[in-house]
């Protein structure tokens, strides 16, 4: 697996840290509680050469600062990957952020290991789309941009 992400400024970094901790503290060992702070723009099973790191570092070298401002705290109930209870922090999608990760998922899908063959069967026809054409299930408009604080079974039994 290939990824591509934004680390977060200082300032939100050791705020998404101290919240992992909580977590840890809490729920004990969890999924993603001891991943380092970052937001995805893509994941994939891509061949890693030089030409996909060439070209994906000249996309972020030429495309300039992007704002990121935190909505709020959410949850994705049923995580499509987890199948728990994933707390996150929301960031403000915009056009800039957006058109990033479509420039990146389109380098990105000319790299695939496997072209266009299922490999993940999604519930959701959208998701299934996305990663059909791009090796990652959120590319486009229900890319919901956002650093993960952990993935948490069973979170709507338990309070935080």
């Amino acid at each position: 697996m290939i990824g591509v992400f934004i680390e977060p400024e200082k300032s939100l970094k050791k705020f998404i840290i101290k919240w992992k901790n909580i977590i840890k503290l809490d729920f004990k060992n969890q999924k993603y509680v001891d991943h380092p702070p970052h937001l995805s723009l893509y994941v994939g099973c891509l061949k890693l050469n030089d030409a996909l790191i060439g070209e994906i570092s000249k996309k972020i070298q030429n495309f300039g600062e992007i704002e990121l401002k935190i909505n709020k705290s959410d949850f994705f109930f049923n995580d499509v990957y987890t199948k728990k209870d994933t707390i996150f922090l929301k960031v403000r999608k915009n056009k800039k952020l957006a058109l990033l990760q479509l420039q990146i998922s389109n380098i990105c899908k000319k790299h695939l290991i496997y072209k266009r063959k299922k490999k993940i069967k999604f519930s959701d026809d959208v998701l299934n789309r996305s990663y059909l054409k791009y090796g990652f299930p959120f590319v486009g408009s229900h890319w919901i941009p956002h650093f993960t604080i952990a993935s948490i079974n069973n979170l709507k039994k338990k309070k935080i």
